[in-house]
């Protein structure tokens, strides 16, 4: 009984799921109804919402079966004085790891119109926005790696062990569409 309410419940969050990919509408009407709970501004603030209220989606589609929680704009970087150069991730899964989420929404155009003539035989040339992008991750996790140690973890305003969530090669997740 449990397991086919859970199957319900699940295949209701997946029709959500596709009607937010499909129409614009429906991303607009569930930033209404979540206004009070949504932090920022745009598309991209819905589907943070949307993840981490449904972190399940995540866990099992990407192989990180394990993860508790996750946590939106994480600071990964070391900023400036005036809080500038400081790359942030989109979301950071807390498990025994962390594991760094970076999101692009649908509207992300992945190739690029024609072919670069840099581009070899048989392969297709990439907009500098989904490139832009993969580099981000790099960077993100880069910077995890360097600054992790000298920085509280927080989530919802509570400093969490890095002795029980570790950083040791971080995933980096990018996520188009």
């Amino acid at each position: 009984l449990v397991d086919s309410a859970l199957h319900s419940k699940r295949r209701a969050v997946l029709l959500e799921f596709k009607q937010l990919l499909e129409k614009a509408s429906s991303r607009d009407e569930y930033a209404s109804e979540h206004a009070d709970e949504i932090k920022g501004q745009g598309e991209e603030s819905v589907w943070h919402h949307f993840l981490k209220e449904n972190d399940w989606l995540l866990g099992l589609n990407l192989d990180i079966r394990f993860i508790r929680d996750f946590t939106d704009e994480v600071s990964v970087g070391n900023p400036d004085t005036s809080n500038r150069d400081n790359p942030k991730a989109d979301l950071m899964g807390l498990s025994d790891y962390t594991v760094l989420v970076e999101l692009k929404t649908p509207n992300t155009e992945i190739f690029t119109q024609t072919k670069s003539a840099y581009a070899r035989a048989g392969t297709w040339s990439f907009t500098s926005e989904f490139i832009e992008g993969f580099s981000q991750c790099l960077a993100q996790k880069s910077h995890w790696d360097k600054e992790s140690k000298g920085k509280d973890l927080v989530n919802e305003g509570e400093v969490l062990s890095q002795e029980r969530i570790r950083t040791v090669d971080p995933k980096t997740v990018y996520i188009v569409g």
